[in-house]
Order: structure tokens, then C-alpha cells, then sequence
């Protein structure tokens, strides 16, 4: 009982509520992408997804260094 709960901040908060935009976004941007890029909006996410690749790298790179579950 000596323990207490961490409360929830306006960082966390915000956190939490960009997340549940942007994840909701990424359901729909694809079908706008298409619509008025047509066929090259494909290549425009490969590009986004090749770019994405080292940035995630990095991020798994750190998780496997800090194994703490504190975050980046």
C-alpha cells in the first residue's frame, strides 16, 4: 500500500488523444492518396516506408539497449 499509482498528465493525455487521430488517419489517407495521386500515390508510400525503415531501426536499436520499462 505504500506505493503509489502514477497519475495521468496533460503529456500523457495528449499523447494518448494524437494517437487515436493519427491512428484513424492512417485507415483513411491511403483511399485520399489514391484518389488524387492515382498509381503514383503507391510509390509515395514506398518512399514513406523506406524512410520509415531506419527511424524504427533506431527505435528497436534503443529498446534492445534500455531494457527498462521507462520509454525513449
Amino acid at each position: 500500500m505504500g506505493s503509489s499509482r502514477p497519475a495521468l498528465t496533460v503529456v500523457h493525455g495528449t499523447a494518448l488523444y494524437v494517437g487515436a487521430v493519427l491512428g484513424t488517419g492512417v485507415i483513411a489517407v491511403p483511399a485520399l492518396a489514391a484518389a488524387v495521386a492515382g498509381p503514383a500515390s503507391l510509390l509515395a508510400w514506398l518512399c514513406l516506408v523506406m524512410g520509415s525503415a531506419p527511424l524504427a531501426a533506431t527505435f528497436a536499436a534503443l529498446a534492445a539497449r534500455h531494457l527498462d520499462a521507462g520509454g525513449v
